[in-house]
């Protein structure tokens, strides 16, 4: 427990980490330890500890903001007093704890996300050195996340830091001025706590740090320096603006590296003139264009002597020209997504100007629009009009990146690697080299299945097909190329001017050509950011050992099942920390408690199985075998009964607490088709699940037997997503059938009676009784989900060790249901009588003759159209308990007769033992 408050403010320079809270503080001693310390404590909302779903109104839908953002409006105006914060969390409990930046404390966060931040970071502290150790918190992020806070000197510009998300580099947020985090004790969305971790005074900014952050800032700023005079405000640029001078830069490049020998110096004129007017903005820095476009000259194989003889001169000089005289930008418009109908930015973007360009296509299609309405030419396509020119043959030797790392299919930490896009001379200045620099850096995350239709990300705790995740690591890649470059070019320039000068000729051209170099390679890596760059990119590496990956690899362990608090073994029923090499694609969406219980979900079985606990214990058995991936007991479940039995809120409320192990297939999925044989679609998305529902059939309808035999086999089966490559899978899901009216089964297949297993659901609740809050509760995973998987994880144990015991109620109407199938069950009930006791068969009997005629007579009054042959007449009555070896005296002649069945007669009803078939 953290100690009693100060009276007084503290600085950050002078924090004492006695004073900060602990993870078991309350919220509202937390924000009363940060007002006496000068900072500003906002209430955020919560999350639910259960699902980690949001308590705002958005719930699931607020994703990874769940539980970050605050709850009052304008919380950046505030400067709280302790007062303020009681008031507060006494309205609000359990809300979070969050810290505005910036203000009178001026502090700023540098938010590390997981493996990508730590990697950036390594390779920016191998340039400048290491950060000075300040206070720093952990997140609550599955892999690993850390705030580590600052302040800002007065003598740099605190408004220059604004929010960004990865744009120092990739994995590095920032949270500055109208920011804020999330702080201890606040519970993340994945049930940890936010906890201080280095107590130790905050440090300051280092210029280095803050330069780069201003500079991805959406103002254009610079630090402040209290010699300096004073100059007029720069307009505000925001993203867009940005996003056009990256197009402006890019295409350039492209025109320079492609200008035609004779046009040559004319191009690069013309370009870094106009380039030059954006510098003039703040919107590029006049040594980026320099290295790009010096660049873009080696790519395109000028002549080396005339680039240092004339093109440099050139480009200086045209730069400095064009810097005179600022290049007019696209004006913001009211949205904040451009200007006006004719500004290029809005133009660009006014088909879907609610929506990021995420996809490689639309961030290609806004640059090109751009430029055209800046009044340059469209510019080509990267391969239009040549063949591209084979690099240079590379030469030896690497350069290690730190952090850089190859991926392990165990997820343990990966060894140090080099990075291929950043090795010596041009050679790996390519799109294979990149492939394989995504691979190093996000291979451990990322997973190609060709059957499965693509690419699968990790996102923490299961596998899942989602292309924008992993388009959004090859970004990431292509951007930390770029930093590192700069980083590196930066220093090629320091090591020229330290030699460039002197009398060693020798070191003079070695800087030079590490200049080249650097220069050559920051221009491939700013062209690697390109739409088409990153398609190849991402294609290239879709073959790179350890991504490539068969659809039967993923699901495999039959007893894990992955919740958002771990993985469930089935086996014991512990739980264990989610891992990559599960390889698992499936999660139940809630936080696993062995303990937890709900009473409506007792008292809802109560009602549905009239308190037959024996159908209750097996109802728990059968649902715990069937949230495994284990088939041996090769049972189809038919849940049968009338209307508001309560089948369908069953069957909900079990798949809701399952997740994605659960779902929900048509009913003509299992039923007999017209044409069969082709791979299917229905059948290939059912493969990983494990409870599958399909609810209601229309009368007379009939069960497709050899399918359901191989699924419930475990026989492996060949199936095709729609577009894809058919695959083969060995189905892992107990298939439950609900339904009104029972499909038709063959009564003479054996082996698929032996499979079904009918559940009588033959209980209706009253209408006085019926609450329709009840099924919304119980297939709310946030009210009942917690409570229905710890059930069904107790039946899965139970199973395990008394097998499905199925009770006599399930037998009797799984007998019935048989009965129903039999083809001559309306003939018996319209024209015979069955004797029940052996000892009555001397007096029940019918010749063989006789009753067959009576079921041909019967089948024409009747019109049936399909009438058995003699041999299956015979061997269902044999099975109904008949005797057809008797022999009878009739007319003095002995003629073959069946015992235990005879033709129906007036007085039968006062004839015991004897009834309907």
């Amino acid at each position: 427990m953290a100690s009693n408050l100060v009276d007084f403010r503290r600085t950050n320079m002078d924090l004492d980490p006695k004073y900060l809270p602990d993870p078991d503080d309350p919220p509202s001693l937390a924000a009363s330890l940060y007002v006496s310390m000068g900072w500003r404590p906002i209430p955020l909302w919560s999350v639910d500890p259960r699902t980690g779903a949001c308590e705002c109104s958005r719930g699931m839908r607020c994703g990874g903001s769940a539980g970050k953002h605050p709850r009052m409006r304008a919380w950046q105006e505030l400067q709280p007093t302790r007062e303020d914060v009681l008031a507060w969390w006494k309205k609000w409990p359990g809300a979070g704890v969050g810290l505005a930046m910036g203000g009178e404390a001026r502090l700023v966060a540098l938010d590390i996300d997981g493996p990508a931040g730590r990697e950036s970071l390594a390779a920016l502290e191998a340039v400048h050195g290491p950060l000075p150790r300040t206070l720093a918190s952990r997140s609550g992020r599955v892999d690993g996340g850390e705030h580590r806070l600052f302040v800002v000197p007065e003598h740099f510009d605190m408004s220059a830091i604004r929010n960004n998300a990865g744009k120092i580099a990739p994995g590095l947020d920032v949270r500055g001025e109208g920011g804020q985090i999330a702080t201890c004790p606040t519970v993340h969305r994945t049930g940890s706590v936010y906890t201080w971790t280095d107590r130790v005074p905050v440090a300051e900014l280092p210029r280095w740090l803050f330069e780069r952050m201003a500079s991805t800032s959406t103002r254009a700023a610079a630090p402040a320096r209290a010699e300096a005079t004073a100059a007029p405000e720069a307009p505000s640029f925001g993203e867009d603006h940005a996003r056009y001078a990256r197009a402006a830069l890019n295409q350039a490049i492209e025109a320079v590296e492609r200008a035609p020998k004779g046009s040559r110096n004319d191009t690069l004129n013309r370009e870094a003139y106009s380039l030059g007017g954006l510098v003039a903005r703040g919107l590029l820095s006049a040594s980026e264009v320099e290295d790009a476009l010096h660049g873009a000259m080696l790519n395109g194989r000028w002549d080396p002597e005339a680039i240092k003889a004339q093109h440099l001169r050139t480009l200086r000089r045209a730069l400095e020209d064009g810097r005179a005289a600022p290049r007019t930008v696209p004006a913001r418009s009211s949205h904040g997504r451009g200007g006006s109908s004719s500004d290029s930015l809005h133009n660009a973007r006014s088909r879907e100007p609610d929506r990021a360009a995420e996809s490689f296509g639309e961030d290609d299609d806004i640059e090109r629009a751009a430029l055209v309405t800046e009044g340059k030419r469209t510019p080509a396509r990267p391969d239009a009009g040549r063949a591209p020119s084979p690099p240079p043959a590379p030469r030896a030797g690497t350069a290690p990146v730190e952090g850089a790392a190859s991926p392990r299919r165990d997820g343990a930490a990966r060894a140090p690697r080099a990075l291929p896009a950043l090795r010596p001379g041009t050679g790996e200045c390519t799109e294979l080299a990149n492939a394989e620099g995504l691979v190093a850096h996000h291979g451990a995350d990322l997973r190609y299945v060709e059957e499965l239709g693509g690419w699968h990300h990790y996102d923490g705790r299961r596998w899942s097909r989602d292309t924008p995740a992993v388009e959004r690591a090859a970004k990431d890649y292509t951007r930390l190329l770029s930093l590192v470059g700069a980083e590196r070019l930066a220093a090629a320039r320091r090591a020229l001017d330290a030699v460039e000068g002197s009398a060693d000729e020798p070191a003079i051209q070695r800087a030079r050509a590490a200049l080249d170099g650097a220069q050559r390679r920051q221009a491939w890596a700013m062209r690697s950011q390109g739409a088409r760059a990153l398609s190849n990119m991402l294609a290239l590496a879709s073959s790179e050992p350890g991504v490539v990956e068969r659809a039967s690899a993923f699901d495999a362990d039959p007893w894990a099942l992955s919740c958002l608090n771990g993985v469930v073994d089935l086996r014991t029923g512990k739980l264990r920390p989610h891992r990559r090499e599960d390889l698992i694609t499936r999660l139940a969406p809630v936080v696993y408690d062995p303990a937890a219980r709900s009473e409506l979900w007792e008292s809802f079985l109560h009602d549905v199985t009239g308190g037959d606990q024996e159908l209750a214990g097996f109802l728990c058995r059968a649902v715990g075998y069937s949230m495994s991936a284990d088939t041996s007991e090769e049972k189809l479940f038919f849940v049968h009964g009338p209307a508001a039995s309560g089948k369908s809120t069953f069957l909900e409320a079990v798949k809701a607490a399952l997740g994605d192990y659960g779902m929900t297939s048509d009913f003509e999925t299992f039923l007999v088709r017209p044409q069969v044989g082709a791979p299917r679609n229905d059948i290939a998305r059912l493969a990983g699940s494990r409870f599958v529902v399909s609810i209601e059939v229309d009368d007379g309808k009939r069960l497709a037997e050899a399918l359901v035999k191989s699924i419930t086999g475990g026989d492996t089966v060949t199936a095709r997503m729609l577009y894809q490559e058919s695959f083969e899978f060995k189905p892992s899901f107990k298939l439950w059938l609900s339904a009104n009216h029972a499909p038709r089964v063959s009564d003479d297949d054996l082996a698929m009676w032996r499979r079904i297993l009918r559940i009588p659901f033959d209980r209706v609740i009253p209408k006085e009784r019926r609450d329709r809050r009840v099924k919304r509760t119980l297939t709310d995973v946030r009210k009942s989900g917690a409570a229905i998987l710890a059930w069904a994880v107790r039946g899965c144990l139970a199973w395990q060790k008394d097998g499905l015991a199925v009770p006599a109620s399930v037998e009797a109407a799984t007998e019935a249901y048989r009965q129903e199938n039999n083809p001559l069950r309306d003939f018996l009930d319209d024209e015979c009588v069955v004797a029940t006791d052996r000892a009555l068969w001397p007096d029940v009997w019918v010749t063989r003759s006789a009753l067959r005629e009576a079921y041909e007579r019967w089948g024409k009054a009747n019109g049936a159209r399909h009438l058995l042959g003699p041999k299956a007449f015979t061997r269902h009555l044999r099975e109904l308990g008949c005797n057809d070896k008797a022999k009878r005296w009739v007319d003095n002649a002995s003629v073959r007769a069946w015992e235990g069945i005879r033709l129906r007669q007036a007085a039968d009803d006062a004839v015991e033992g004897v009834g309907h078939a």
